[in-house]
């Protein structure tokens, strides 16, 4: 194991518990979570390129209504996409779902589009 914190440049996401963490197309993506103390959740996306050790902020590039704000959730990739799926807020649980357009830096709220039963919500430790 080699500690890269100092070897990173960019602006790197605060420190938080229950984000998402994927990789897709070689990258590295950091989503959400909350403070340690339980009382800000963030809904920001982060970029963390291995081979330069760059971090870069997609929040304010994005377009699209991003998911709420929420920790303890799903995240998955697949091809140019991620997906959120559920988690927590401080009011409860939650399953919805949401996509990000890598190519396009696009939110989508897909949980409109969904036919069939929508599974029970979700979220936690």
């Amino acid at each position: 194991w080699t500690d890269l914190t100092n070897n990173v440049s960019g602006t790197a996401p605060e420190p938080r518990e229950g984000m998402g963490f994927v990789s897709c197309q070689g990258m590295l993506y950091v989503f959400g979570g909350t403070n340690s103390n339980g009382e800000s959740n963030f809904n920001d996306l982060y970029r963390l390129d291995p081979n330069s050790l760059t971090w870069t902020d997609l929040t304010s590039s994005a377009s699209g209504l991003p998911p709420p704000a929420r920790y303890h959730f799903g995240f998955a990739s697949s091809d140019e996409k991620l997906f959120v799926f559920g988690g927590a807020i401080n009011e409860g649980a939650l399953n919805d779902l949401h996509e990000f357009d890598l190519a396009k830096l696009e939110w989508t709220d897909m949980t409109v589009g969904i036919s069939g039963k929508l599974p029970a919500e979700r979220g936690g430790v």
